[in-house]
């Protein structure tokens, strides 16, 4: 069964790999193309909040509803969207549903910032290592001797600046070899980390310069052992990050 789920989790990153083949390599490189500032196509309502707020275990609290964000199945629109300072490509979760968390633990915000914040990245994980998670950082090797998905990179905090990416390392894989559909969003420290895998893999060595400030559900997935989907999002003016 882990071989098999090995080989769905290859299969998966290698797609997600082909199909952004052509991304930039780097952050100089991103700054030579117009990347936008402003929100990929969605809404500020997340339907059904209240179920993926369940489901995630955590407390209500633990939330910010400003945060929140319906990413629309198709939401750059041939659009390419930059964040943080250097300018790099951030590539939105389209078809993911955002819930922000609280991040009044940081005095300083200004992270989140668009134009001058950190960098946008996203990490697979456990639900149950959410809590964790949030109490106490990412850690290099989730804090653990023998990493669940290996160190082929030596020891650090995996991100990747695709959502498809993270996605492959999340949890594990279901009934019919469906991916699970929890990832975290993430802003990373500009000049905090190395690239890996043509800058599909970022490698951080430090808690402090990764912070989680969402929880994403992939919409159209099984929620409850039930159907769970619905039309995708309109356009409307988003959140910042």
């Amino acid at each position: 069964l882990k071989l098999l789920e090995l080989i769905a989790r290859c299969y998966f990153v290698e797609c997600a790999m082909g199909a952004t083949a052509g991304a930039f390599s780097s952050a100089e490189e991103s700054t030579r193309v117009d990347l936008s500032l402003g929100d990929p196509a969605g809404e500020t309502e997340v339907p059904r909040r209240a179920l993926l707020v369940e489901r995630s275990g955590l407390p209500s609290d633990s939330f910010d509803g400003r945060h929140d964000y319906a990413y629309a199945s198709q939401c750059t629109q041939g659009r390419r969207f930059g964040r943080g300072s250097p300018l790099t490509e951030y590539f939105p979760p389209c078809g993911f549903d955002r819930l922000g968390f609280s991040v009044g633990g940081y005095e300083d915000q200004s992270f989140m910032n668009r134009a001058d914040g950190w960098h946008v990245a996203y990490h697979g994980t456990d639900l149950e290592n959410i809590p964790a998670i949030l109490e106490e950082g990412l850690k290099p090797q989730g804090g653990r001797s023998r990493p669940r998905h290996g160190d082929l990179h030596g020891h650090a905090i995996y991100m990747s600046p695709y959502p498809e990416v993270a996605r492959a390392f999340a949890g594990k894989v279901r009934v019919g070899k469906q991916l699970p559909d929890l990832i975290l969003q993430c802003r990373v420290r500009p000049g905090s980390y190395t690239l890996k895998n043509e800058g599909r893999t970022w490698l951080v060595n430090d808690t402090s310069d990764v912070r989680c400030h969402s929880l994403l559900f992939l919409r159209e997935f099984v929620l409850f052992d039930r159907p769970f989907g619905y039309a995708g999002a309109r356009a409307g003016e988003g959140p910042p990050g």
